[in-house]
């Protein structure tokens, strides 16, 4: 069959459905109510119990036309699933009808067909040389998405490999046709309404363009406009609407077109025809000074300004000043915070050692002269550990950073052991500890890398004094209000603190008592375990075999805290129908388990199709994934062999 070509639309993949539900569930596991606290009651009777409530539906698999909501597993029970039967299916894919033209390199990109509902899939082929491009495997029948994503390539190769696409089809057993269909992408760029000249210095601003529409039809990698010639890019694209952002990030010399921004919109069809983009520009001069008069001399060329759009913490152009104090920038026209950004090749002694914006949301859309001043401070900053100095073998590094995150300035904590005196952009600053590599809790300081003072005001001159506090903190483990068992490897914990995203992992001791310390900083830390890689379902008593998030705690003083996990065992069979799904040898399904927040469990099919589980209590996305030997040719129908989702909680 050759489908009609239906309008685009945004699939779900199967990493989608697999997303947290949305909304609150006041049924999620947290550290007071998702875990069994020691206070909290007996371990669940393994004998009885309902089986879990479902958001939505029934369980008949098959009949649904979607997946069924979050499954809910509160209590110990028997839940059983029903699969959709799938079919062998062959398709063959078309460019605008026809075979797609000879590669020019070795590999041309990737085809594929999936599902939007159900995340099963065909088998992907990568084409590589002439002739059709044939794709087979098992699916559910239905709705599918066909789509090609490029391989690497740079104009002039040959169209539509450039770009990527994608299609709504139906499939159904057999053979299918799909045709890929896409039209001519053609723009010419210009720069205030004139030609790119070869000769111009904007030659060295020619950037990148990149092409973004709905869904996959964007271009990944961006298309390089040549040094010379019309600025132009030329290719083939898939039907859609794309935005046209050009961007050219680099430190810009004097009149060298710099930024970067969303320049315009073109739409591709069979027909469509070529266009012309303006980049609008702005040419900004000006003199900067500090403190109200010229940078300490340094021999040359002293500092480095740079413009952000508004909103972007991104620096999208950046000029040296030269001798006297003097910039000039091109830049697309737009509103810009201005920073002053440091000196290309370190400060110089009495030049300030961080950066800061000076200047915000300036109205940059015409030619102007721009002049500012950037204000410093002489600051001399001590820093002490609990109250006292630290030591020469002290390991760790001090950061201060403004509050937009820029300007670090880092210090290594052996420098601290006496007061450091510096010139600065006057600002106010967040100070955050980096802990070494090697952290002894004996050495009082943290072992997790931490804020640990904020808005530190080093806006006028003069002497500050920080301390860097830490406390003993010691984590316990149990399962079902009891120690876990000495099992060799026994897991670890994974600690997180709230306002960063750095980790500290503390493995549990492999025999004795499961309690571990460290030193935190005050402050809130969430903490997940994690069990041994040799976890199996059941060895390791009612131990749910993957990432747990067991909460959060604080750190005020000395802390000492247990973390109880709860579980619940969940059996039943997997069936097509009436059928018990088949299990081939050494090549068996499982059923992955996956919470709101992303962490997984998987169960392993037995031969009679059952399955058997131990999972925290909450709510779970659930997919079926086939073994990999199971493929229609040897299985029989119903088959089995295309994965798919059966709970999924999306939004």
């Amino acid at each position: 069959m050759t489908p009609a070509r239906l309008a685009p639309f945004a699939p779900f993949a199967l990493l989608a459905l697999l997303a947290a539900c949305s909304g609150d569930d006041d049924d999620a596991p947290t550290r007071d109510a998702g875990t069994r606290a020691a206070d909290a009651g007996p371990t669940p009777d393994r004998d009885a119990g309902p089986a879990p409530d479902r958001d939505a539906g029934p369980a008949d698999g098959g009949a649904a036309e979607a997946p069924l909501g979050c499954l809910r597993a509160d209590a110990d029970g028997t839940v059983d699933f029903a699969l959709r039967p799938s079919v062998e299916a062959t398709v063959t894919l078309t460019m605008n009808g026809a075979e797609p033209p000879a590669a020019t390199r070795s590999e041309r990109g990737l085809f594929s067909v999936t599902n939007p509902v159900w995340g099963s899939g065909a088998a992907l082929r990568v084409q590589t040389a002439d002739g059709p491009v044939v794709l087979e495997g098992d699916v559910i029948e239905g709705a599918h998405v066909a789509g090609f994503v490029s391989g690497a390539c740079e104009p002039p190769d040959d169209v539509p490999y450039c770009a990527n696409g994608r299609t709504a089809v139906d499939l159904a057993e057999g053979a299918n046709a799909v045709d890929l269909a896409y039209g001519p992408l053609d723009v010419t760029f210009t720069l205030d309404g004139a030609p790119f000249a070869d000769a111009d210095p904007n030659l060295l601003g020619r950037g990148d363009v990149a092409f973004i529409g709905s869904g996959t039809n964007s271009f990944t990698r961006a298309f390089r406009i040549g040094p010379t010639g019309p600025a132009r890019v030329a290719t083939g694209a898939y039907f859609d609407t794309y935005d046209v952002v050009f961007e050219s990030r680099f430190l810009c010399e004097s009149g060298v077109l710099c930024g970067g921004a969303t320049v315009g919109a073109i739409s591709v069809d069979a027909t469509s025809s070529p266009q012309t983009i303006d980049l609008e520009t702005a040419l900004i001069t000006g003199h900067v000074t500090k403190d109200g008069g010229a940078f300490v001399d340094v021999g040359g060329p002293p500092a480095v300004i740079a413009f952000r759009a508004v909103g972007d913490s991104t620096a999208i152009g950046s000029v040296r000043l030269d001798a006297n104090g003097d910039y000039s920038i091109r830049l697309l026209r737009g509103r810009y915070d201005v920073e002053f950004a440091g000196f290309a090749n370190g400060p110089p002694p009495g030049n300030p050692v961080s950066q800061g914006v000076v200047l915000r949301d300036q109205d940059l859309t015409a030619d102007r002269t721009l002049d500012f001043d950037v204000t410093t401070a002489d600051v001399t900053l001590s820093v002490t550990k609990n109250g006292a100095p630290f030591a020469g073998t002290d390991v760790g590094t001090i950061v201060l950073s403004n509050p937009d995150g820029e300007g670090a300035i880092f210090l290594d904590v052996p420098d601290l052991v006496t007061a450091w005196a510096r010139n600065v952009v006057a600002e106010r600053y967040d100070a955050r500890f980096i802990a070494g590599s090697d952290c002894d809790p004996d050495d009082d300081l943290p072992c997790l890398s931490t804020f640990f003072a904020r808005d530190v005001d080093l806006t006028t001159s003069g002497a500050v004094a920080l301390d860097l506090e830490s406390h003993l903190v010691t984590l316990d483990v149990t399962l079902a209000g009891a120690p876990l068992a000495t099992q060799g490897a026994r897991g670890q914990l994974t600690i997180t603190p709230t306002d960063l995203t750095g980790q500290l992992v503390l493995a549990l001791p492999p025999s004795g008592p499961t309690a571990v310390q460290t030193r935190l900083a005050p402050g809130t830390y969430a903490v997940q375990y994690a069990p041994p890689i040799s976890c199996v379902d059941g060895a390791l008593g009612a131990m749910p075999c993957g990432v747990l998030d067991l909460g959060t705690f604080e750190v005020a003083g000395a802390t000492n805290e247990v973390f109880d996990i709860a579980s619940v065992h969940l059996t039943g069979t997997v069936t097509i129908g009436e059928t018990e799904v088949p299990v081939l040898p050494d090549a068996a399904p499982t059923l992955r388990f996956t919470t709101p927040d992303g962490n997984g469990f998987t169960a392993t099919l037995a031969t009679s199709g059952t399955y058997a589980i131990d999972l925290p209590p909450g709510t779970f996305s659930v997919a079926y994934a086939p073994g990999p030997l199971c493929v229609g040719r040897n299985v029989p129908a119903p088959r089995p062999c295309a994965g798919q989702v059966i709970h999924a909680c999306v939004p």
